[in-house]
C-alpha cells in the first residue's frame, strides 16, 4: 500500500527579530529551552526529504546566495528557533545511521578503502562525543555536519549510487575503532598529502600514532596544482584580515615558510598558512566569480579552494602571483586518496590503517545508541516532506493537530499554522 506523504513548511520572519535586536541588549544565554518543533518518526522506515534555504547575506563581502541544502534524513528532527530568528535543524538518530550518512569519500571506491574510512570516521566521532560531552547539552547537539567535523548528508548517501557498498563497509566494521594505550583516537584524515603525512598540526606535539609516512597518493587529482591571484586582489584580501596595512602590493617573494609582501612603503612577512587561510576564506567572498580559480591547474577540473594547501612556492609574473603547490587538506593522519590507491593495489583496510596510524590498535567497542547532529543552521526557510508516520510535538510534549501541511513562522515565537494561506490562524505558538 502506498504510504501517506505529508508536507511541513517552515518560514522564518527574520525581520521581526532583527528589528527588535537593535533596541534590546543581548542577554546572557538562558536556561530555558529554545522554542522547538520535534518530528518523531513512528516507524523505522519514516524518511524526511529536506530542503533548507539560507538568507541572502550582504555584508562587507559580495556573498553569493548559498545553495539550498537538499538531503534525506532518518531519525528525529528538531527545528529550533535561534536568537536571530533563523532556524537550526538537529537530526537525532542512531549512531549506525549517522555513519551510513557520512559523505567523506565516493562509495564507488574499493571496499577496503571504505572500511578504513569507516573505522577512522567512527573513531573520530566517538572521541568527539567524549571530548565535547560537557558542552553538548548547552549546544543541543553532539557534532556538526560540515568538514569542520565530518561531512554528513543523511540517508541520501545510502540511497544514492553505490550506497549499498558504503552500508556494507559500515556494517562489516561495526564497533571497530582505533585506540592507543586504551583510548579511542581522533583518527584524523584528509584528501591528499604533499608527499608525506604530518605527525601533528601546526604548533602541536607530534603523536606516536601519527607517523610521518608516504601518502601513497602521487596520482591524486590535487597531488600537484597551481593557482593564480592578482596583486590587487591579494592586497584587498590581506588588508581585510589585518595582514596588510593598506595600499598596493608590488612584489611578493618567499623564503622558507614565510611569504613577504612589499609595496606602498610597507614590507610584511606572513606564514604561508596565514596567506592560505586569508585567500580561502575571503577570496570567494570578495571575488566570487574569480576564486576558486576556474583556470587553476589540477589533474581533474577546477580547484576546490583558492589555495588548496599551505605547501606551495610563490612566483610573480607581472601583476599576477602564482602559487605552485601540493596536496589538499591539513595533511595529518590518513590520506583518503592514499587509502584508495592502496586498496586498489590489494591492501586490506587493516593494512591501510596500520600504514597511516602506526602503533594504533583496532579495537571493538560498544557504539552509543544515539547521536545528535547539527544538520543545518541559519536557515530562513525549510521544507520537509514526510514519508511515513510521525508525531509532531513541541519541547513540552504538546501534540500538534494532525494534517498534511503545516506552516511555521518565526520571530518572537514559532507560530504553527495548519495549511497555507494568508487568512489562516495559528493552531499553536511555541515560546
Amino acid at each position: 500500500m502506498r504510504r501517506a506523504v505529508a508536507f511541513l513548511l517552515i518560514v522564518l520572519s527574520v525581520g521581526v527579530v532583527a528589528a527588535r535586536a537593535g533596541s534590546v541588549a543581548r542577554a546572557a544565554p538562558a536556561a530555558a529551552p529554545k522554542p522547538r518543533l520535534i518530528l518523531t518518526p513512528l516507524s523505522s522506515k519514516t524518511l524526511f526529504t529536506f530542503e533548507g534555504l539560507y538568507p541572502q547575506k550582504k555584508k562587507v563581502c559580495d556573498f553569493k546566495q548559498p545553495k539550498p541544502l537538499r538531503a534525506k534524513y532518518r531519525g528525529r528532527l528538531e527545528l529550533v528557533l535561534r536568537d536571530d530568528g533563523s532556524v537550526g535543524v538537529i537530526d537525532a538518530l542512531s549512531f549506525s545511521n549517522y555513519l551510513r550518512g557520512l559523505a567523506e569519500v565516493p562509495p564507488s571506491w574499493p571496499i577496503e578503502a571504505l572500511k578504513a574510512q569507516v573505522i577512522a570516521a567512527r573513531s573520530y566521532a566517538l572521541q568527539s562525543l567524549r571530548a565535547t560531552q560537557a558542552s553538548a547539552a548547552s549546544r543541543g547537539y553532539d557534532i556538526c555536519s560540515t568538514d569542520q567535523c565530518q561531512v554528513y548528508r543523511g540517508a541520501s548517501i545510502e540511497l544514492g549510487a553505490f550506497g549499498e557498498r558504503w552500508v556494507q563497509a559500515v556494517e562489516s566494521t561495526r564497533g571497530r575503532v582505533l585506540t592507543y594505550n586504551g583510548h579511542v583516537l581522533p583518527a584524523y584524515y584528509f584528501s591528499t598529502s604533499t608527499g608525506t603525512t604530518r605527525s601533528s598540526f601546526p604548533g602541536g606535539t607530534p603523536q606516536p600514532w601519527l607517523p610521518s609516512v608516504s601518502g601513497n597518493d602521487s596520482q591524486a587529482p590535487l597531488a600537484h596544482w597551481t593557482a593564480t591571484v592578482t596583486l590587487g586582489d591579494l592586497a584587498r584580501i590581506l588588508q581585510a584580515n589585518g595582514d596588510w596595512p593598506g595600499g598596493a602590493i608590488t612584489s611578493v617573494t618567499q623564503s622558507g615558510d614565510r611569504v613577504t609582501m612589499t609595496g606602498s612603503g610597507h614590507s610584511v612577512s606572513k606564514l604561508r598558512s596565514t596567506v592560505e587561510n586569508d585567500l580561502n576564506n575571503d577570496g570567494p567572498c570578495f571575488f566570487p566569480k574569480k576564486y576558486p580559480s576556474q583556470t587553476g591547474s589540477a589533474k581533474k577540473g577546477p580547484l576546490p579552494q583558492t589555495v588548496p594547501s599551505s605547501t606551495y612556492t610563490v612566483s610573480q609574473k607581472g601583476s599576477t602571483v602564482i602559487f605552485t603547490g601540493r596536496g589538499w587538506g591539513h595533511g595529518v593522519g590518513m590520506s583518503q586518496y592514499g587509502a584508495n590507491y592502496m586498496a586498489a593495489a590489494g591492501s586490506s583496510g587493516t593494512q591501510i590503517l596500520k600504514h597511516f596510524y602506526g602503533p594504533a590498535q583496532i579495537t571493538t567497542v560498544r557504539e552509543p545508541g544515539e547521536i545528535r547532529v547539527l544538520a543545518a543552521d541559519g536557515l530562513n526557510l525549510a521544507r520537509i516532506q514526510i514519508d511515513g508516520p510521525v508525531k509532531v510535538t513541541t519541547e513540552t510534549g504538546s501534540v500538534l493537530a494532525t494534517g498534511n501541511v503545516f506552516q511555521v513562522t518565526g520571530g518572537k515565537a514559532l507560530s504553527v499554522i495548519r495549511g497555507i494561506g494568508p487568512s489562516l490562524q495559528p493552531v499553536l505558538q511555541i515560546t
